[in-house]
């Protein structure tokens, strides 16, 4: 709940039903609470005044207590799963949360986890989380969430990953792990995720870049890896065959639409998929304190996406959430992205300036292109085809020649039956050999070799064009079955568990494969 006075006051108002609210963390302060009441006998709350982290409602107005201190020792704090709290529920178990520590040593602007732990991490004892992740593994539990702010950043995070591992090969259980990755340290993250990766867990290496750019990461108090160590790790997880992702946030305070383009095309240019969400004003964050505001021109208040500043407009932040959308379908699902690779070593314009070349003529003109607007308009709801990706191939090559003078040749026909080839349809057979003009998978290899070469910004013109290999082959097969259980899904459910419709072969980003799954 809000800590701001201001805002709390705003709280109260805003939720006349609301007479208590516990600030920071609430498992001892809500004990204390309910120890104090003496409901229903009274519903005088004045007994609550000695009560630390409180903020409550009186007939003479709005009273706040003193902060209460941090709970030193975490495992005094009564786990739900091992007093067998949740077992009236029954059967239905559809995923656990369970922390391993707890606190944050950073200080983000845009988060309230640093801002209110700022401090040393504080930690449950292994045995204790052995014990809770054997609960939920045995009991058939699909979805494990840990809690903690930087899984990744201890040693024993490994250890707690090979638990994880032993418990899948003993029980078939989870099948999906969810976590916060360390935010400036990926020292451990290759090891968890080749883990994980190992029993089929299905899950994705993630670093959070937030941004790259240098005036809105000094806006926000934030220090990333080094651009050498994500290059070198990028290659690392490529290399060995594991998914590796990153998280950025769109509409930051000192951002900017043409960084935001930047920040999409310096992850495209290490080719790893992008989570870009847009930036919402947490209640207890430092970006809600009213000056921090004010320096920064943000209009929205707290729980409010931040659609305005003092360096970007809302038409501007408009223009980015399309963009955002766009990205997503062509590159992150895979639209367009092998397509959007050749028109770059033939043209030289970047990835994101074609999608975003892209998102402006479909929008502007949906009666010209409307094949690709109907994509672009649903996707949020229901990711499917529309009727055959034929008619998205032919929309695409239509644009390649119309709007960027690209050549009707046999480069182009590779680069789109390539494209074509690794969409997913409710018919297709596997596995697919594909018999090909130019070898596609020799080229890609060459351009790989020349970005990790630091050429990242500027390959095309050190890679030979694609049609100057010869003949060849390419199968493209479905392991992870996205032909049968990822077409009409809302982008949600299918983000959520790290779906992508892009289909598998020498040239596919990595993905757990679905094969090694059990249960």
């Amino acid at each position: 709940t809000p800590a701001y006075e201001q805002d709390c006051a705003d709280f109260f108002v805003e939720h006349p039903h609301v007479d208590i609210t516990v600030r920071q963390e609430g498992e001892a302060t809500l004990a204390d609470l309910l120890d104090k009441l003496q409901l229903p006998e009274s519903n005088d709350l004045s007994v609550l005044s000695d009560v630390p982290g409180l903020t409550y409602r009186t007939a003479s107005g709005v009273q706040r207590t003193e902060n209460r201190e941090r709970i030193a020792d975490l495992n005094t704090i009564p786990s739900p799963y091992l007093t067998g709290l949740f077992e009236e529920f029954g059967a239905v178990r559809a995923s656990a949360v369970i922390e391993t520590n707890r606190g944050c040593p950073y200080g983000c602007t845009f988060c309230d986890w640093g801002s209110a732990t700022l401090s040393k991490v504080r930690r449950f004892d292994l045995d204790r989380v052995f014990a809770e992740l054997e609960w939920s593994a045995s009991r058939r539990v699909e979805d494990t969430s840990i809690a903690d702010a930087n899984f990744g950043m201890l040693d024993r995070d490994v250890t707690v990953t090979q638990h994880i591992a032993d418990l899948r090969n003993t029980y078939g259980y989870p099948n999906t792990v969810g976590m916060s990755y360390a935010k400036n340290q990926v020292r451990y993250l290759r090891d968890i995720i080749r883990i994980l990766a190992e029993v089929g867990i299905l899950t994705e290496g993630k670093v959070s870049l937030q941004s790259m750019d240098p005036a809105t990461l000094k806006a926000i108090d934030r220090t990333n890896i080094k651009l050498s160590k994500y290059n070198e790790l990028g290659a690392e997880f490529r290399k060995a065959k594991l998914p590796l992702g990153t998280e950025l946030m769109m509409a930051l305070p000192g951002s900017s639409l043409e960084g935001f383009r930047n920040d999409l095309q310096d992850c495209t240019n290490r080719d790893v998929r992008v989570q870009a969400n847009p930036t919402m004003v947490l209640p207890n964050s430092p970006m809600n304190d009213p000056d921090y505001r004010k320096k920064h021109g943000i209009l929205a208040t707290a729980g409010e996406y931040i659609m305005e500043s003092a360096t970007f407009t809302r038409d501007d932040w408009h223009t980015m959430m399309q963009l955002r959308s766009a990205y997503t379908l062509l590159d992150t699902y895979g639209v367009a992205r092998y397509l959007a690779r050749y028109v770059r070593s033939e043209t030289g314009m970047r990835e994101i300036d074609f999608y975003d070349k892209v998102r402006e003529e479909v929008w502007g003109n949906p009666k010209k292109w409307p094949v690709l607007a109907g994509l672009l308009k649903t996707m949020e709801s229901f990711m499917a085809p529309p009727g055959s990706w034929a008619f998205v191939m032919a929309e695409l090559k239509r644009f390649a020649v119309d709007e960027l003078d690209l050549a009707d040749n046999s480069g182009l026909r590779t680069a789109l039956a390539i494209q074509l080839a690794h969409l997913p349809a409710t018919d297709r057979k596997f596995p697919h050999v594909l018999e090909l003009e130019h070898d596609f998978a020799a080229w890609w290899a060459a351009m790989l070799e020349t970005r990790e070469a630091d050429h990242h910004d500027d390959w095309e013109a050190h890679t030979p064009k694609l049609a100057e290999f010869g003949p060849a082959t390419l199968t493209i097969t479905d392991p992870n079955k996205i032909c049968v259980l990822e077409i009409g899904k809302s982008l949600t459910a299918l983000s959520y568990n790290l779906r992508t419709w892009e289909l598998d072969s020498p040239v596919a980003r990595a993905r757990t494969p679905m094969a090694a799954r059990q249960g």
